[in-house]
């Protein structure tokens, strides 16, 4: 215990392969987050800079296009789980207990998910025109139904973003509830079964608890996600997130302030105040795990 370990060839080989990562880590990851955390209490454009304190954080906590950013946010983000959850719910359960064809379906669901955002974007921009020529309108109107904005459209344009964003995300939604799904042990559906219960009963009293874990992961996985949300809606909407503003994301707020008004404490102090609020979101999925293993 009193010697002095040794460093061995094989010791500095290791370090050796280890510290371009450390390096990288240190100058992409941890430099920008303390030289963040010091712009937030300082008045300055990349050049000059004088202290501000809490300045800007005053500022942003009475800013109403940062609540409203802070409000679309939530809303797409609400939208998409709304669809998203349930639908990978049900998708998986039918593929689950497919006879054939799983391993298709999963392939051919989870294809959307490795395309990039925005070819994404560009795609539905074509299937979401606002007029007739668009995919979705024509059918739309087919039907005798009145042709939408969609992105155009203040009234529809989250709805439009949030189902863009379920198609491309929600294959990647359907295999983490597949895999919850065959970890539910098979004896209780025999037991259920035996016990004269149907297929809609044994789906709501044995499939939902097992995977109950899964959609509260997915719910505040899903939720920190849409707080992160840029590519598509700036692709959509441009850095104001058009149309009105109902794009506009806290991301793109951040990207607006701080790289078109060159106002860089206030776009980190906005940074630094989005962290705070995935933090929470974190902290509610520790505790809600905790809680249901108490269960």
């Amino acid at each position: 215990m009193g010697k002095r370990r040794r460093i061995r060839p094989e010791d500095l080989a290791g370090w050796g392969f280890i510290l371009p990562l450390m390096a990288g880590l240190l100058l992409f990851r941890l430099y920008p987050l303390v030289e963040s955390l010091r712009l937030s209490f300082h008045h300055t454009n990349g050049v000059m800079e004088t202290w501000a304190g809490w300045d800007n954080y005053r500022y942003l906590l009475r800013d109403e296009d940062f609540w409203e950013a802070l409000r679309n946010t939530l809303i797409l983000g609400g939208i998409g789980m709304a669809i998203s959850i349930p639908g990978s719910l049900v998708l998986a359960t039918w593929i689950h207990s497919a006879r054939w064809g799983r391993t298709f379906f999963r392939a051919v669901y989870f294809l959307p998910n490795i395309t990039s955002m925005v070819a994404v974007a560009v795609v539905f921009q074509f299937l979401f025109y606002p007029t007739d020529q668009g995919l979705v309108n024509y059918i739309l109107t087919g039907w005798g139904l009145p042709a939408q904005g969609w992105f155009a459209d203040p009234d529809t344009s989250k709805l439009a973003v949030a189902l863009m964003g379920v198609w491309h995300g929600i294959g990647y939604s359907i295999l983490i509830v597949l895999a919850g799904l065959q970890s539910v042990p098979g004896e209780l559906y025999e037991a259920a079964a035996i016990d004269g219960a149907g297929p809609f009963r044994r789906w709501w009293h044995v499939t939902l608890p097992g995977v109950r874990p899964i959609l509260v992961f997915l719910l505040i996985t899903g939720m920190i996600s849409a707080m992160r949300r840029f590519n598509d809606v700036w692709m959509i909407g441009g850095e104001a997130g058009n149309p009105g503003g109902s794009l506009s994301t806290l991301m793109l707020y951040i990207y607006r302030v701080g790289f078109h008004s060159f106002e860089l404490g206030k776009a980190s102090a906005a940074a630094y105040l989005l962290f705070v609020v995935v933090f929470l979101l974190t902290l509610a999925h520790f505790r809600l795990i905790r809680f249901q293993r108490r269960e």
